[in-house]
């Protein structure tokens, strides 16, 4: 059984093949006599001698290889054509099919004319563009029999880009140049995920040096192709996905709080957040592809609220870093809880139930992990984080960015315009300390006054 085993077609396509006889991109190509000893074709065929590493399992189908030999004169029966005018066959110079093929294997006098399409090869063994023009649509018409083997009927039907705009029907041809052709080859048997990447990986590696050596454009492709191409840069995407969103909630907090020390804070409570998840993800068997990259992202921007709303409580009270931190836990900690934890958490339980395993996996088990672990962070992590190392609050940064000369002043002057500061001092609550202290010495003096005036009376 082992030997039924194949893997998945691999079409090596090739792009601007130049046909002229003076272009040597045919002899790029091929692998028959005359062909480059580092052609596309002898590539492929070594490529498949090391198959553990390559994932290609065997020589490449080459359409150039067949059509040279069904063009050679060496073998008559393949290509011929009619001198005559026939009913049948067409006008004179029309394709003529080989002997065991109809209409000439039925009458084989209606036949008995054709000659082979060419007397002798052309000097250097390689057809000239108007003969490869003429000639290549016959070769693809041509259907395979005993008389001759090498017919393209059936075996290369796709490989040429076709265009009903070209009179030759082939893209390109009319011109000398074919845009775009393929050679078909096998990868070997892939079994697992990492079979799959790896074989994508070797093959663009092949095509790329393929490219680099003969000058010529060489892409890969497989049906498999567009749905693994994903994993090979994960390590970059998730890097972008991740890293820029981070960068831009660390820029808009730093520019609307004006606090360098809370918006690091904030970073590092999602770098965490988004470490424990990674872990958790792992755990719950959860690959890393687009469909993770894509929620990881957006699950950042869910954390935020889990810390955000805890960040600007605190920032915003008063006292010592601990009473500040109970402050903002007291003040938004049952919010949090209700209006995102809980909210949540009841809409992500409805996951649990799909019967998509992507939904199950990918979404409900993912958010399910954001949800537990966003709300450690911000109920229990960030708020022992802020009693240790927060930032200070914003009253105290603008009572210590104002001058101390203008709290002084009150002191200073006995006039009216003193009485006045004095005034709004104590109807804002800031009154200096100096003023204070006078006015409790005067309210002294008069209590000890008054108490004179009654002894005398």
């Amino acid at each position: 059984m082992s030997y039924l085993r194949v893997g998945p077609p691999l079409f090596l396509v090739v792009e601007g093949v130049n046909v002229s006889a003076a272009a040597p991109d045919i002899n790029k190509l091929c692998s028959v006599a005359g062909c480059n000893q580092d052609s596309l074709s002898v590539r492929v065929s070594e490529a498949a001698l090391s198959p553990a590493s390559t994932y290609i399992a065997s020589p490449a189908a080459s359409w150039v290889d067949d059509f040279l030999s069904w063009i050679n004169p060496s073998l008559p029966k393949c290509c011929r054509l009619n001198p005559d005018d026939s009913p049948q066959l067409g006008p004179p110079g029309s394709r003529c099919p080989p002997p065991d093929q109809p209409p000439c294997s039925t009458n084989a006098s209606l036949c008995a004319a054709c000659q082979s399409c060419l007397s002798e090869l052309p000097v250097g063994g390689r057809p000239h563009a108007a003969q490869v023009s003429k000639f290549l649509p016959w070769f693809l018409e041509s259907v395979p029999s005993e008389g001759c083997a090498k017919g393209g009927a059936g075996a290369y039907n796709s490989a040429l880009q076709k265009d009903n705009n070209d009179p030759t029907g082939i893209a390109g041809l009319s011109q000398g140049m074919i845009t775009a052709s393929a050679f078909r080859t096998y990868h070997t048997a892939l079994n697992r995920q990492h079979d799959f990447i790896a074989a994508l990986s070797a093959a663009r590696s092949f095509t790329e040096q393929a490219s680099r050596n003969l000058g010529i454009r060489v892409y890969p492709y497989s049906v498999f192709h567009i749905f693994f191409e994903q994993y090979l840069n994960t390590r970059r995407d998730a890097a972008l996905l991740v890293g820029l969103p981070l960068l831009a909630i660390f820029s808009i907090c730093w520019l609307f709080t004006s606090s360098l020390w809370g918006s690091v804070i904030l970073l590092v409570m999602l770098l965490s957040l988004m470490i424990q998840l990674a872990g958790a993800m792992y755990m719950a068997g959860i690959e890393v592809n687009a469909v993770s990259l894509v929620n990881l992202a957006m699950a950042l921007g869910i954390a935020v609220e889990f810390c955000a709303h805890i960040l600007h409580s605190f920032c915003v009270s008063h006292g010592s870093r601990v009473a500040r931190a109970k402050a903002a836990l007291v003040k938004m900690g049952a919010p949090v809880t209700s209006g995102i934890t809980l909210t949540k958490f009841a809409g992500v339980v409805v996951l649990a139930f799909a019967r998509t395993q992507i939904f199950e996996v990918y979404y409900f088990r993912l958010y399910l992990a954001l949800v537990i672990l966003g709300a450690a962070h911000g109920l229990v992590l960030l708020p022992v984080v802020l009693s240790r190392i927060g930032p200070p609050s914003w009253s105290d940064r603008k009572v210590a960015a104002s001058p101390t000369s203008m709290e002084l002043e009150p002191s200073r002057s006995l006039g009216v315009q003193g009485e006045q500061t004095i005034a709004r001092e104590d109807a804002a609550g800031r009154l200096p300390a100096v003023a204070a202290t006078g006015m409790a010495a005067t309210a002294a003096a008069l209590t000890s006054g008054s108490g004179q005036q009654q002894i005398i009376d």
